[in-house]
């Protein structure tokens, strides 16, 4: 499938999986943003036009959780409808509004099929 002009979103505090994780979609035909804090996430997002088609959002990040990053997009009316994907190696469940919860380690077929369903 042909993902050209599609853009994800990637929120991730570990180098190494970003990195990983950003080559791969790249090699899928995916543009990728990556964030490494909660704050630079929401930096991201404001200074993106047009937004990202999809979020890929850790849980624990510093400076700001994914917990409250979703409570921040989901009052954003700019954010709201974005679908996001939620990682973690917590045992916790997914925020409210997250389309999928995907346990870390991930396993990349069942990510790439998520992001490819949820990405408007």
């Amino acid at each position: 499938m042909d993902h050209a002009g599609r853009t994800v979103l990637l929120i991730e505090d570990d180098a190494d999986l970003a990195g990983t994780l950003q080559d791969l979609l790249a090699e899928e035909g995916y543009t990728v943003r990556v964030a490494s804090t909660g704050r630079r996430a929401l930096w991201t997002l404001c200074t993106s036009d047009p937004p990202p088609d999809l979020i890929l959002l850790d849980l624990m990040l510093p400076e700001l959780d994914g917990w409250r990053i979703m409570d921040l997009l989901k009052d954003d009316e700019r954010f709201a409808d974005i679908p996001v994907i939620v990682t973690t190696a917590a045992t916790a469940a997914a925020p409210p509004g997250a389309r999928q919860y995907l346990a870390k380690p991930l396993r990349l077929e069942a990510l790439l099929d998520a992001i490819e369903n949820h990405c408007r």
